[in-house]
Formats: structure tokens, C-alpha cells, sequence
């Protein structure tokens, strides 16, 4: 009987202790201190959003990029990662200039995706596809259905950015 006795009174007061530990402090907080001073401390990130609200929460921007060609001068030019289509299709326009072409024209615009082209001996193709080993792939596929000898000269991604 004395040990069920000594058992209970144990218990009890260790039941006492544990909720003076933990129970003192309000949801959100935690208990601080040391040698008789106390407090309560907050929870960093407590009862913050979670983790999908703050994707939510992040805005995001389309970036754009081109390809222009002067197939016939054999010159090509390229934008990436530009702010909007008309931006990307300008630059890409003005870098076939600058490589030397005399009549460029834009082929292809692409968004938030990659780009390529492919050049063979009397043809070439460009493609857009969600990676670059895809849009590649295209690229020489479509080349190489009308020419022969076709290699891949450009291809880059213009991915979305993560808004600042």
C-alpha cells in the first residue's frame, strides 16, 4: 500500500511540474528561462501560411525569347529571356542584322519555353518544345525530313522568373 502510495504522489507532482514547463505559455509561444526566471518566448513561424499559400502568394514573369533568319544569307539572330514578345522578336531581329543579314524575318517566338534551330545543307527548322532536349530534338527531326547533314546551331530557354 505505501508504494502505491509514494507511486501516486510521484506522479502527481511530476504531472504538476510538466504543466508548469509547457502549460504556462500561451499557443504560439514556448517556455525560457533558467535557475527561477521564466518566460515565454514566440515560435518562429508560428501559424504562418503554408507552404502552398506562399506560392501562391509569388508572382511570376513571363520571359520571351526569338529566332530570326535570313535563310537565304544563310545569318540568324537570337533574343532570350526578354520581357515581352515584341522585345524578343526586336532583338532577335536586330542580332541577324548584326550577324550580316540582309533579309531577316522572324521564324520563331517562343514563352516560357525553350527554342531551337537546325540547320542543314538546303534547309532549316526551328522548334519550340517545354525543354531544350525537346525543342532541339524538333529542331533536327523537322530539318532532317527536308535536308540532310542537319545540326542544331542555337537553342536556349526563356523561362519565367520569379517576380521582384
Amino acid at each position: 500500500m505505501k508504494v502505491r502510495s509514494c507511486i501516486a504522489i510521484f506522479l502527481a507532482i511530476s504531472v504538476n511540474v510538466a504543466n508548469a514547463e509547457g502549460g504556462s505559455c500561451p499557443a504560439g509561444y514556448y517556455p525560457i528561462g533558467d535557475r527561477g526566471i521564466s518566460g515565454c518566448a514566440p515560435i518562429p513561424n508560428y501559424g504562418s501560411s503554408s507552404p502552398g499559400e506562399i506560392e501562391a502568394a509569388l508572382s511570376w514573369e513571363d520571359r520571351w525569347g526569338s529566332i530570326a533568319a535570313d535563310y537565304a544569307g544563310g545569318k540568324f539572330g537570337v533574343s532570350r529571356s526578354l520581357t515581352s514578345k515584341d522585345l524578343a522578336q526586336a532583338a532577335a531581329l536586330q542580332d541577324c542584322v548584326n550577324e550580316g543579314g540582309t533579309a531577316c524575318k522572324v521564324d520563331l517566338t517562343y514563352s516560357n519555353q525553350c527554342g531551337s534551330i537546325a540547320w542543314g545543307l538546303s534547309y532549316a527548322a526551328t522548334a519550340r518544345a517545354p525543354t531544350l532536349e525537346e525543342a532541339s530534338s524538333m529542331a533536327l527531326s523537322l530539318c532532317g525530313n527536308r535536308s540532310t547533314e542537319c545540326k542544331v546551331y542555337y537553342s536556349d530557354c526563356s523561362y519565367q522568373m520569379l517576380a521582384k
